[in-house]
């Protein structure tokens, strides 16, 4: 806050028309709400992912925490503030919870890069017959990785189900999991595959265009929202993940996936083959995402910011 600050000295406030902060954390919403001064009087618009204060009101699952009501009543100083024109956040249930003009929804931009699925399929080793799940991103303990293993390794003989992991892998979080009997069981049968490296956009083919459903079943801790959930509604796969947070209820609202109660293996064995079963209803679940998710580009994410930008502009 302090070098910010003293930045806009050395260029001088007069130079300045507006102060766009692309993360709230930078700062944190605690001296942005009680350092009114800041940014010299100048109008300015921030993001935020970490806003939780609205989560039981907006019926998201998380657990309560004791500065949530501090946090409401800070952000609550934020929207008073003059200079203050936009706060955006990449989840819907913020600006639907707060009764403010200053509060928008920027949903994170997906644009997918389509492909045909055979060639998609091709190109990372996978049977054209089997039926794909896919971890995307980075592997790390958020994403229940045994649990997904354990899970697939338990289905019926005839389910012929193959897991991807995508991304750079946590190595100390995810060697004991890939040494473990169910990976050697799926990996013995060629249901197992791994790509442990970023993929490039402007070289690889995404492998979103080879996948049947995309898990994103985290942990406990994680609450918040992710792209994960948007990229998979672009690519029209239906989803599985907790009941809990906001992906929780993005799939609850939208009927793109299924939520589940449970992290017990056999409530997700129950799920998986649901959703390995019948072709039909990953369908209808895949056109439930993209309906929800045609819109998350990157034109969209940004309007509704630049939007109170140009307003706040054109008053000065």
């Amino acid at each position: 806050a302090d070098m910010l600050a003293h930045e806009i000295d050395v260029i001088g406030p007069n130079q300045i028309d507006f102060i766009l902060l692309p993360y709230c954390e930078t700062i944190g919403v605690m001296l942005l709400a009680l350092r009114p001064g800041l940014f010299r009087g100048k109008r300015w618009a921030t993001f935020s992912a970490a806003m939780r204060f609205h989560f039981e009101a907006a019926g998201i699952s998380a657990p309560k925490r004791w500065h949530d009501g501090l946090q409401r009543w800070l952000f609550q100083l934020l929207l008073w503030r003059k200079d203050m024109v936009c706060f955006a956040s990449p989840e819907p249930y913020l600006a639907r919870a707060i009764n403010s003009p200053k509060v928008v929804y920027a949903g994170e931009p997906a644009e997918p890069l389509l492909r045909d699925r055979d060639e998609a399929r091709r190109a990372y080793g996978i049977r054209p017959e089997t039926c794909l799940i896919l971890i995307f991103g980075f592997i790390g303990p958020a994403k229940c990785i045994d649990l997904l293993l354990d899970s697939v390794a338990g289905l019926a003989p005839d389910l012929d189900v193959t897991v991807l992991l995508v991304g750079v892998q946590h190595k100390d979080y995810l060697a004991p999991i890939l040494a473990g009997d169910a990976a050697a069981q799926l990996r013995s049968r060629g249901r197992l595959l791994e790509v442990n490296r970023y993929i490039l956009h402007d070289v690889d083919i995404d492998p979103m265009n080879a996948a049947d459903i995309s898990w994103v079943f985290y942990n406990r801790h994680f609450v918040s929202s992710s792209n994960a959930i948007a990229r998979a509604g672009r690519f029209s796969l239906p989803v599985i993940c907790r009941k809990r947070g906001v992906i929780g209820k993005i799939v609850e609202d939208t009927g793109c996936g299924l939520a589940l109660a449970s992290d017990a293996p056999a409530d997700v064995i129950a799920a998986l083959d649901t959703l390995v079963r019948n072709p039909a209803l990953r369908a209808e679940m895949g056109r439930r995402g993209a309906e929800a998710f045609g819109n998350a580009t990157i034109a969209a994410f940004a309007k509704p910011i630049i939007d109170k930008m140009q307003l706040a502009l054109a008053e000065i």
